[in-house]
């Protein structure tokens, strides 16, 4: 008998699993299909799209900057205080070393900084003409495959 009830109650949970996943399907068909049929149906939907992504990534890119000015202003506050020294510290080579010891983590941080602003600038280019380097390696390996369904299939 306890092992019957333990088939019925794994039973019971495979059937709950299997609602979750077809709530989750259906969820997923509104928020990926019928939603964005539903804003594209809209007269200029797809110029008020990309003014409301050129916008947001200029905010993006704008506080990127404002991390930059942080970042510039700690590392010239090192190498002033570096250079305005009371003789504690003599220029020489040690003292040089001292100062790019304790600044590259500010170098890191705006490296990193600069290279995300890259990315963004990128992402909003490529964005604004449908991608076309994402498109000419997508072709590029379906040209080397020697298939002719992918991309082309899609677009014709």
């Amino acid at each position: 008998m306890g092992l019957a009830a333990v088939g019925r109650a794994f039973s019971g949970f495979l059937h709950v699993i299997e609602l979750l996943l077809l709530a989750f399907e259906v969820l997923q068909r509104i928020w990926f299909i019928h939603i964005p049929d539903l804003v594209l149906s809209v007269p200029h939907a797809p110029s008020i799209v990309k003014f409301i992504f050129f916008y947001i990534m200029a905010q993006a890119l704008g506080l990127l900057w404002g991390f930059v000015v942080i970042v510039l202003q700690a590392l010239s506050r090192q190498v002033t205080s570096w250079l305005v020294s009371n003789g504690a510290e003599s220029f020489s080579a040690g003292a040089a070393a001292n100062l790019v010891y304790r600044s590259y983590i500010v170098f890191g941080t705006l490296r990193m900084l600069f290279l995300l602003a890259h990315g963004l600038w990128t992402l909003a280019w490529e964005a604004s003409s449908d991608f076309p380097t994402v498109q000419k390696l997508i072709a590029k390996q379906q040209s080397s495959r020697g298939s002719t369904f992918g991309l082309r299939a899609v677009m014709s």
